[in-house]
């Protein structure tokens, strides 16, 4: 199969690399089959994210179309991280204060419970059982910290699905439906969760101390889900693709948890979850050397820019204003999740060496069903 020129496409391809090699040598330009311009060399990619001329949303468009007629249009122009206004910025770093003060080896434990809760009670678990963990464990942990009890997180990790399928770039009508329809149940699970104070992640604490009121506080409790959702289990899912062709590292990851991470940050630093970001030119200017418009839509390669050099391995959480805040949670997290899949028998080389990658835009995220019997 061709390497496609395209980032979007090169996202599911079975082998991007060499997509994503030509791409890192290619300046910042217009690509017309997207309608928007693409940087994906290491520093051009820097130079796009940190440049103050960018901002994650549309200029006149701070909420996407397909969710402004109905509940998730309210809910996601509240999220911190998808706001580009100064007065937004302490709210910002009371989300990263809260990220920060998470005990990570609880988060450990609560993932290990979530993985076990996913896979049900056949060992070893299947193909089928594989995927929903990887996907269902990472968002339902979060949840957990934030105060949700663990008879409420199946459904609370179904809804946020429904959530992040309705939000994603390309979704369809059905999906942004469903994502709608997902807000209100979440929005009350969220309520209750924040107002037991049994909360492991202080979010509503920070988020209040820099004048939060309760609507945001609710709406950005529910970001964090479903920015959780699709990242983290990519990050799960290439890590068991990469112990598949490495089993011998199979039982140290397993039974060692420092290596487990460790493993996983070399995995962010080969193939970061998210593979494409976007930035949007708030008002005329350079950037890289170009000339840029206000509204010019850019599509940002974080993968060609992470694979092109060593050492760029941060790239893969973003950089500037709108980097990823969640970085130390999402890494321990995904080592949790990994090292519980191993101890419940799962064989990567058996059973997640062949895979496929669900559609996206922007997140490479494999799927073992289709490819070892089952469907996705």
């Amino acid at each position: 199969m061709p390497a496609p020129d395209d980032p979007i496409a090169a996202v599911s391809h079975p082998e991007p690399t060499l997509s994503y090699a030509a791409l890192a040598t290619a300046p910042l330009s217009p690509l017309p089959s997207l309608g928007a311009y693409v940087a994906a060399g290491t520093e051009t990619v820097r130079a796009v994210l940190e440049s103050p001329l960018c901002g994650v949303r549309p200029p006149g468009e701070p909420v996407p179309a397909a969710l402004a007629t109905g509940p998730a249009g309210p809910l996601f122009a509240q999220l911190v991280r998808m706001r580009d206004d100064l007065a937004r910025e302490p709210l910002k770093e009371a989300l990263e204060r809260a990220l920060a003060a998470v005990d990570l080896r609880r988060v450990a434990t609560v993932a290990e419970a979530e993985v076990e809760a996913a896979l049900g009670a056949a060992r070893p678990p299947d193909a089928r059982q594989i995927d929903e963990a990887v996907l269902r464990a990472p968002v339902a942990t979060v949840a957990r910290l934030l105060g949700v009890p663990a008879s409420d997180v199946a459904q609370v990790a179904g809804w946020t699905r429904a959530l992040a399928a309705g939000r994603a770039p390309g979704a369809t009508g059905a999906q942004v439906a469903a994502a709608h329809e997902s807000v209100m149940p979440l929005r009350v699970a969220l309520a209750d969760a924040l107002s037991a104070a049994t909360s492991l992640l202080p979010l509503r604490t920070s988020l209040e101390a820099a004048g939060a009121d309760d609507e945001e506080s609710l709406a950005n409790a529910i970001g964090l889900l479903f920015q959780t959702h699709d990242a983290t289990a990519a990050l799960v899912g290439a890590t068991l693709v990469a112990l598949a062709a490495e089993e011998a590292r199979c039982a140290r990851t397993r039974d060692d948890a420092a290596y487990a991470q460790s493993l996983v940050e070399r995995v962010v630093a080969a193939t970061p979850p998210v593979h494409n970001t976007r930035r949007f030119v708030q008002r005329d200017g350079r950037i890289a050397g170009v000339a840029l418009r206000a509204g010019d839509p850019i599509v940002v390669v974080l993968a060609a820019a992470v694979s092109a050099h060593e050492g760029c391995a941060s790239l893969a959480f973003g950089a500037g204003r709108h980097r990823c805040p969640g970085a130390a949670l999402a890494l321990t997290l995904a080592a949790a999740c990994v090292r519980a899949l191993l101890a419940a028998g799962v064989v990567p080389a058996h059973q997640c060496s062949a895979h496929s990658c669900r559609p996206s835009h922007n997140v490479r995220l494999p799927c073992f069903a289709a490819t070892n019997g089952g469907t996705p």
